[in-house]
């Protein structure tokens, strides 16, 4: 049984000519120049790998300097970080060799990479794996106010965050808590009439689902914040959320709402919502942030949603008497308008900070949630983009172990846990490199596959520039 990592890992891309810390040495000159698409004949799996028949053998593994072996039953280092002689010894579909990188065609959503076949000249126990990707992919925010920094781009800066809810709990009833990772205490708890359970995958590992009929505004289930620890009052904050909701009301079909659900025109509010926006448009994003003098900003944005698929939204304020408020749509700012409030937005007369809906029948939701995040400040424009990149797209990677020289006898590709669950970028660690435990991967012979997806419209292809594969 080979050691489980959880499905998370996140998204984005840019050119990697730094020198590569993990693997001690340069990305690579990429002297064999820029890759035509892919050799002939291959094809993406239902796994999302490629089928493959590429080799390499001793004699060029030995000539390119990138691997070393004691012999006689030493350390082995098989790594790829240069194209001549290793990344272009590989079967490309949808991949190709840029700015010192392997990234995926304009047009390709679903790319595959198989490495050559190293031959370590004797039988070895592969025991750790490590990449080099430019940026987070399908990774969830790291807990506890911990920033990223050796990420070439779209580190998480977590200053001022005040929640983060990866979940990723067991099945709630009423009163369950939500755990808060940000390090503020700030647990979240369902409440009304529960019908809540836990997808087994959503975008970071699982994800929280309405039970029921999705995209039918719900009153009956609910999960509420707390209020007094997260209300803004006159600073700027960042909401961020992950949903999924295939239907948007005329009414809204809530995200998340700071409001009073006893009297809504009268109090202070600020909320996001999926809306049918004015004249029957298609489905939008609907924000407002107000208050009860009738100052403040609502804005209905086309904002169209994928039957299934999962969303990105994003509200930020900057500023109180001369405020701006932006909306973002996956990774997009739809809006960005002025606004100005004389009183803060305080928790007065029972104002409430929920999820999903509130107690009010007027303020009600249905939406499968993901991550949802808080900061007391604005996040830039390149900050939410890094933030909808992270989990928009993916870079995995399985490995396999052979016996023969074509790996023609060889096992399946492997993850973890079993051929479907890939190898993805661990969380906890604050940026690329860190070796992974293998178990019980043994042979003569050694290949790697990458998994590339660049996800919903928009997402930035995901970019690798090293690969090492380490054992004894």
């Amino acid at each position: 049984m080979r050691r489980g990592l959880g499905l998370v890992g996140v998204a984005g891309a840019v050119a990697c000519s730094a020198p590569n810390p993990l693997f001690g040495r340069g990305a690579g000159a990429g002297t064999g120049g820029q890759d035509s698409g892919g050799s002939a004949g291959t094809s993406v799996s239902a796994t999302g790998g490629i089928t493959t028949g590429a080799s390499d053998s001793a004699a060029t593994d030995a000539a390119d300097g990138s691997e070393s072996d004691g012999g006689t039953g030493g350390e082995v280092d098989f790594t790829d970080d240069e194209w001549r002689g290793e990344f272009a010894e590989g079967t490309r579909l949808g991949v190709v060799w840029e700015n010192d990188a392997l990234v995926m065609t304009a047009d390709t959503s679903l790319g595959g990479f198989d490495s050559r076949i190293f031959d370590a000249g004797r039988v070895v126990d592969w025991d750790a794996l490590a990449w080099q990707p430019s940026a987070p992919y399908r990774k969830p925010l790291p807990d506890g106010g911990v920033s990223e920094v050796d990420y070439l781009w779209g580190n998480a800066d977590m200053a001022g965050n005040t929640l983060l809810l990866h979940l990723n709990d067991s099945n709630p009833g009423l009163g369950s808590v939500l755990a808060d990772s940000s390090g503020q205490g700030n647990d979240a708890y369902t409440d009304g009439i529960p019908t809540f359970g836990f997808l087994l995958e959503g975008v970071f590992g699982r994800a929280l689902a309405t039970v029921g009929t999705q995209g039918v505004a719900d009153t009956d289930s609910y999960f509420t914040l707390p209020e007094v620890a997260l209300a803004p009052g006159a600073a700027d904050f960042t909401w961020s959320v992950w949903f999924r909701n295939t239907e948007c009301t005329t009414t809204g079909s809530i995200l998340m709402v700071f409001d009073s659900p006893g009297n809504l025109a009268a109090t202070p509010s600020a909320w996001i919502a999926c809306v049918v926006c004015s004249g029957g448009r298609t489905a939008g994003l609907g924000t407002m942030v107000g208050e009860a003098s009738g100052a403040g900003s609502y804005a209905c944005e086309d904002a169209p949603m994928q039957a299934d698929g999962w969303h990105h939204a994003v509200l930020v304020k900057s500023g109180h008497r001369n405020a701006t408020i932006e909306t973002y749509f996956d990774g997009q700012r739809l809006s960005s308008r002025s606004s100005g409030f004389e009183e803060p937005l305080d928790v007065v007369q029972d104002v409430a900070f929920t999820i999903g809906g509130s107690s009010d029948v007027l303020v009600a939701g249905s939406a499968d949630f993901d991550e949802v995040a808080i900061w007391n400040r604005a996040l830039s424009e390149s900050e939410v983009h890094a933030l909808y990149s992270r989990g928009a797209s993916r870079l995995a990677v399985r490995v396999r172990a052979c016996d023969d020289a074509e790996c023609t006898e060889a096992p399946q590709f492997i993850g973890p846990e079993d051929v479907i669950t890939p190898f993805v970028d661990p969380p906890g660690a604050t940026g690329p490199g860190t070796f992974i435990p293998l178990t019980d991967v043994i042979g003569r012979y050694i290949q790697y596959r990458l998994i590339f997806n660049r996800g919903a419209a928009g997402a930035q292809s995901p970019e690798l520039s090293a690969v090492t594969l380490l054992g004894h």
